[in-house]
């Protein structure tokens, strides 16, 4: 990444400049600092969305846009639910480096913003032998019975005169599967993580997740590499103590 990318990009507000990567060598995990390592329950509010590119209500007549069916973006299964609680988790792995426990917070927060209606009952992840590809297997909703992820782009960096503040951005394309359905349901979304620590045990985490459309789509054209609406998240972590 280079120097700055990442902050300077989110500093600018510029909602179109949050462009789709282009593919290249595949990437590796990300790793966090240090004083993210641990547990942590998060309480998460809907911010707002914006339409960069296209007119809003020719976006909204697309139902193939991501978050606009439930589950589509797994993080936010039900994207501008209000007041959502949850945990979170980011650990050492073999090379000493913290990584989030990602098959441990989708299935919190897939819980969280479902309740009874759906939930994660397994994920398939080796990120020893793939960092980028995962399938998680739900139940109790319709729209999703198997979801597969595929990650493209990812990058990070810690802030060049602010040690509490990291940045981070990934890029996926998801795959949605229901008996509903003859064929997948593809979303392309990336999402802008800003974290700041307050202290030890408190961190703010603003996310923003840029929403692609497919390139089956009519409007895909006119649009191309850059996102058709951004949702925002504001999520307040506090430190789990043992």
């Amino acid at each position: 990444v280079e120097p700055a990318r990442l902050q300077t990009l989110l500093a600018g507000r510029k909602f179109a400049d949050l462009t789709a990567p282009i593919f290249n060598i595949p990437p590796g995990r990300t790793a966090f600092p240090s004083w993210l390592e641990g547990e942590w329950t998060a309480k998460q509010n809907f911010a707002g969305f914006v339409f960069p590119t296209l007119p809003k209500a020719s976006v909204m007549r697309e139902v193939d846009v991501p978050g606009f069916k439930t589950a589509s973006i797994i993080d936010f299964a039900d994207v501008g639910k209000e007041e959502v609680d949850y945990e979170l988790r980011w650990r050492r792995d073999g090379n000493n480096q913290v990584v989030e426990d990602l098959p441990f917070n989708l299935g919190s927060s897939f819980r969280a913003h479902l309740a009874a209606k759906g939930e994660i009952t397994e994920v398939r992840y080796d990120p020893d032998r793939d960092p980028n590809r995962l399938t998680a297997l739900i139940t109790g909703t319709k729209n999703a019975e198997r979801i597969e992820i595929f990650v493209n782009g990812r990058a990070s960096e810690v802030s060049g005169n602010e040690s509490d503040l990291f940045f981070a951005s990934e890029y996926r394309r998801q795959v949605t599967f229901s008996s509903r359905v003859l064929q997948g349901y593809n979303a392309n979304y990336q999402h802008f993580k800003t974290f700041q620590r307050l202290s030890a045990n408190t961190v703010r985490l603003n996310v923003l997740t840029a929403c692609y459309l497919d390139a089956l789509n009519p409007l895909y054209f006119q649009t191309i590499d850059k996102p058709v609406v951004i949702f925002s998240h504001e999520i307040a972590l506090s430190r789990r103590m043992p």
